[in-house]
């Protein structure tokens, strides 16, 4: 016997509600795990079991199976209902320790207990809240010893350990992550600083490079990289030391002798006055052997010519 609790909230309603017997001949394999602190319980009550309860020692009610359509099996019912199965109670056992609502899982065929709450016994009827599908029984199945576990005093840490765990880990992930970026803006510096002096190196290269002198004296080599021609200058090769102690020694000894061509152009014009009449008769006898040379250069011309005549009347 099923039934809702409508007496308790009328809401509650189902458009199908099937219950059906399931076969026994799918039980025959199902388990029944006792628990260890009740194994004696159960040699006790079944001596002949050893504390493994077969099929027949566990399952004490017909097997039922509840299924509410157009329903998740999984999802509780919003009210349980009240489930009556008339049981076979072993002598000297007790209902509300020694049974519970068992529930079959089809997958592991394990009964476990889904409900120990019992809510009425009268006479063979017992009635156990169910709150969701499922296949159900009373099954033997003693309620271990319930074993008081005795709490530790819990402090502050104890208390709010997750959080603090919580923020370690975060802090943790917040350091990390700034000591790279750190890190990285730390290398990128050092990068930049190297780059920086190789540069400020190569530009002196260049410049020394720049300012280097070619063959043609006065151009560099930065002069001619810019297309800055020089005429090549034949004096160029005397500007060295060397020429340049030579050249000097040729500018004294010149000045010297110009100072002597000086002081004889001077003593020439002293003379040039007292040579004056000199130099007129000089011109005089000069006129005079010209005279004498022509007129027997016109004596020797008159005689070949006599010489000549002479000739052709021979002829």
């Amino acid at each position: 016997q099923v039934m809702s609790d409508r007496e308790f909230n009328s809401n509650i309603t189902f458009k199908a509600l099937m219950i059906e017997d399931f076969p026994d001949s799918y039980l025959f394999k199902a388990k029944n795990l006792i628990h260890d602190s009740k194994v004696e319980r159960a040699s006790q009550v079944f001596p002949l079991s050893d504390g493994e309860l077969d099929f027949m020692h566990t399952v004490r009610s017909p097997v039922v199976k509840i299924d509410a359509l157009e329903r998740d099996d999984n999802i509780d019912y919003r009210f349980p209902l009240i489930l009556e199965l008339v049981s076979d109670l072993v002598v000297n056992t007790s209902a509300s320790n020694d049974y519970c609502l068992g529930s079959l899982d089809r997958k592991s065929l394990v009964w476990t207990c889904a409900s120990r709450v019992l809510l009425a016994k009268d006479n063979d009827l017992i009635s156990y809240p169910v709150e969701r599908d499922g296949i159900y029984a009373v099954i033997f199945n003693p309620n271990p010893d319930i074993v008081e576990v005795v709490k530790e005093k819990c402090d502050f840490f104890c208390r709010y350990r997750f959080m603090i765990l919580f923020i370690t880990l975060l802090t943790l992930v917040v350091v990390s992550g700034l000591s790279y970026v750190l890190w990285r803006v730390l290398r990128y510096v050092s990068k930049y600083r190297k780059i920086k002096g190789d540069i400020i190196e190569y530009q002196n290269q260049i410049a020394e490079l720049t300012n280097a002198q070619t063959e043609v004296v006065g151009q560099t080599l930065g002069d001619r990289i810019e297309g800055i021609n020089f005429a090549y200058n034949p004096m160029a090769d005397f500007l060295n030391d060397s020429n340049f102690e030579r050249m000097t020694a040729l500018e004294i000894e010149y000045n010297k002798l110009k100072e002597k061509t000086d002081q004889t152009e001077r003593e020439n014009k002293a003379l040039t006055h007292s040579n004056r009449k000199l130099v007129d008769e000089v011109e005089t006898v000069r006129h005079k052997i010209d005279d004498i040379k022509s007129k027997r250069s016109k004596k020797a011309d008159e005689a070949l010519e006599g010489v000549g005549g002479y000739g052709r009347e021979f002829e």
